[in-house]
């Protein structure tokens, strides 16, 4: 007998740090999902899509407004049925590419660029560390001419391990941001 088997969902790609992220994203968002909606594209019927609107609670890069919609592919059905892991409600930190010329954009990285915020005991705002948020991080702070507080260039020289303060990653996301323009 076999046992069904299920494919790989989502797709690979390399991994990327911080700067990438930010550097690649044409808007990063913080806010709460308020609708997922799957349905093909309005001009490529035959393209699965979701289509993600966010409240937003701050834009640390681009001019996303106080709601903000994004049209993201869907290749894998699974992800037409389950809004790709997005979730009414979630309070989600997005880096986003720039739409493309047929409207589609996506986290950059994939999933790299997209952050669930979780709230701890006394209500302050956590982000999942990614071992590879700070790989190579250094050397690109520098040659940008990005200035860190101490702290935050501790956090860089010796990456945490496990959750993050969503303020230290929007610090560190508004300076690198703040050197790319």
């Amino acid at each position: 007998m076999a046992a069904p088997l299920a494919a790989q969902r989502g797709g690979m790609t390399r991994p990327m740090n911080l700067g990438e992220l930010v550097d690649g994203a044409g808007v990063i968002v913080h806010g709460h999902i308020s609708s997922v909606v799957a349905e093909p594209h309005p001009t490529y019927r035959s393209l699965n899509t979701l289509l993600i609107t966010i409240r937003v609670s701050e834009s640390l890069k681009g001019n996303a407004g106080t709601t903000y919609s994004f049209r993201q592919y869907v290749w894998d059905v699974r992800d037409v049925y389950d809004g790709a892991g997005y979730k009414r409600g979630q309070e989600v930190l997005l880096f986003l590419t720039a739409p493309s010329e047929v409207g589609l954009s996506s986290p950059v990285g994939l999933l790299q660029g997209r952050f669930l915020v979780t709230r701890d005991g006394q209500g302050r705002a956590t982000i999942r560390s990614r071992s590879m948020l700070f790989e190579r991080l250094e050397p690109q702070l520098q040659q940008k001419g990005v200035r860190l507080a101490d702290r935050l260039a501790a956090m860089v020289a010796n990456p945490p391990r496990g959750a993050m303060t969503l303020d230290d990653m929007r610090e560190l996301i508004r300076g690198i941001a703040g050197a790319t323009r």
